[in-house]
């Protein structure tokens, strides 16, 4: 879905009662435990290089390495969910587990994920800790349950008055 100007996938995550996004700056597929298996691939976002690798994965649970030039971190991500791994936002889109042996799979991983979140009357929300972005409210068109979204209006507004005028010579 396109909103804002840029492509969304909706995520597992979304209820009765908000719609979850996450955006992207790239998508990468990893899998462990096969012959054929790619567990790791570099990744340049937003001008820094990461190694990102899949440890493993746990019906839909995947555990996600990421190092980044400061650091190595490792943390479990389930299916729509997302995680900030060693400063890196990651979401896991599909998270599939292997029958056997224990711990192999495969994951389709959305690396400097861009996560939103959307629910009627309360502002945009962003990223993994749910910052609220000031001066925006979220209307859903059939009232407070997306399942039948009709139309869905981010109005957005100035939400100081305070700061609504800048005085030349004044920063």
């Amino acid at each position: 879905i396109k909103l804002f100007g840029k492509e969304f996938t909706i995520s597992t995550a979304t209820d009765t009662t908000s719609l979850v996004f996450f955006g992207s700056a790239q998508e990468v597929s990893l899998s462990v435990g096969q012959t054929d298996s790619v567990p790791s691939q570099k990744v340049t976002v937003a001008g820094t290089e990461y190694t990102v690798t899949l440890q493993g994965v746990n019906a839909n649970t995947a555990t996600v390495v990421v190092t980044s030039p400061t650091k190595t971190e490792t943390k479990n991500i389930d299916q729509g969910s997302s995680k900030k791994i060693a400063g890196l936002d990651v979401a896991a889109k599909r998270v599939s587990a292997f029958t056997a042996p224990e711990g192999t799979g495969s994951a389709a991983l959305l690396l400097g994920a861009q996560r939103i979140k959307l629910q009627d009357g309360s502002s945009v929300l962003e990223g993994t800790d749910e910052t609220a972005i000031d001066g925006t409210i979220v209307r859903f068109g059939t009232g407070e349950n997306p399942v039948n979204l009709t139309t869905l209006k981010v109005t957005v507004f100035a939400p100081d008055s305070s700061n609504d005028f800048i005085q030349e010579g004044s920063s």
